[in-house]
């Protein structure tokens, strides 16, 4: 399954990059990181150990944001880099994370642009905030033995039954994560409970 997502995924972001270059340009929305999106990210000039944290938008970074203060704090021989996908968690992220290494829009969840980032970043370990499963992402990451952590992880009742229809695409994806730290959420009939 992931082989035919991983074909539609690069089909898709390879025939949609000109009409996003057009949208970007003329909106002005991901012009400051539009490159980023494809791959085109800033790579390091050495190699160091390294923390990719990939948080979807604003609400995202605020949540990581303690703890990769604390990862700072315990850590600084560690390189930090931050990728965000919307503009309010661009913005966010370099107010609350100026000291990470590198802030950036994430890239589109296609083979080739993954793979170019990645090589750029050589990331040691990966974690993902919340929900931002993608699968070509994980699959990428597993296979090139890169750490995958689920961090703040969440999945409602109502994601669940979906999930369920994808069944095999969603099981390879939260088999690749190496460790899953979930939300604990109380008095709510909406959220799983994860311990």
């Amino acid at each position: 399954m992931i082989q035919i997502y991983n074909t539609l995924a690069t089909l898709l972001t390879l025939a949609l990059a000109p009409l996003f270059i057009i949208w970007s340009l003329v909106t002005g929305k991901k012009r400051r990181g539009l490159w980023h999106h494809f791959g085109l990210v800033p790579p390091f000039q050495d190699r160091k150990p390294t923390l990719w944290l990939y948080a979807l938008s604003m609400g995202e970074v605020n949540a990581a944001a303690p703890v990769l203060k604390l990862i700072r704090a315990l850590r600084p021989d560690i390189r930090l880099v931050v990728s965000v996908t919307t503009d309010s968690g661009y913005d966010v992220a370099y107010k609350q994370l100026g000291f990470a290494e590198r802030i950036l829009f994430h890239p589109f969840d296609g083979p080739l642009f993954l793979a170019l980032a990645l090589n750029r970043i050589q990331p040691d370990i990966f974690i993902i905030t919340e929900t931002g499963f993608w699968p070509a992402l994980l699959h990428i990451l597993h296979q090139r033995n890169i750490p995958a952590l689920l961090f703040h992880g969440r999945i409602s009742k109502k994601s669940l039954r979906r999930y369920q229809l994808l069944k095999p695409l969603v099981s390879g994806m939260l088999n690749s994560f190496q460790t899953l730290c979930m939300q604990n959420v109380r008095g709510s009939d909406d959220m799983l409970q994860f311990g």
